[in-house]
Parts: C-alpha cells; sequence; structure tokens
C-alpha cells in the first residue's frame, strides 16, 4: 500500500485566496473544498526536489458554493493573502 507524500493543514484564508485564484485565472468559481486541494498541491509542488517532472491531478467541482460566499470572493481582498504558512 502506497503512503501519502504529505499532509498539510490549510487555513481559511488559503482557501479563500485558492478561490479567488481559480475565479481570477479562468472566471469560474470552484467550491471551497476545491480550492483546499489547490493550495495543498501548489505546497507540495513547492517542496519537491529534483529534476523529476511531477504529475498532479485535482477534480476540480465548482456547483457547491453560495451566491453569498461568491461575492464575499469577489468584493474581497483575499488575493493579496499569502498562499502558503
Amino acid at each position: 500500500m502506497k503512503q501519502p507524500d504529505g499532509i498539510y493543514e490549510i487555513s481559511n484564508d488559503e482557501i479563500k485566496y485558492w478561490t479567488a485564484q481559480f475565479y481570477k485565472f479562468t472566471k469560474n468559481f470552484c467550491e471551497p473544498n476545491s480550492a483546499l486541494s489547490i493550495a495543498a498541491a501548489h505546497r507540495w509542488l513547492q517542496v519537491q526536489e529534483g529534476e523529476e517532472r511531477k504529475k498532479i491531478l485535482i477534480i476540480i467541482t465548482g456547483s457547491n458554493i453560495s451566491s453569498s460566499m461568491q461575492k464575499t470572493i469577489l468584493h474581497g481582498e483575499f488575493l493579496k493573502c499569502t498562499s502558503s504558512n
């Protein structure tokens, strides 16, 4: 059985940041749980060593985000948040 390469604790601010980043780049909203996966993948890729190219798959879903959260993301300052702790 394979063991995970790591476990990352992602803050609420990071989830909001990556939700906003995803929207900025795609003009589509993703669910906060998808943004959590994006944040963890970003952090994991930052600590990879060597020249071997890594591949990662993240499944993005977007139907479970409320209109109030969409407005919060669009009008918030979340892109100014740091994306790693």
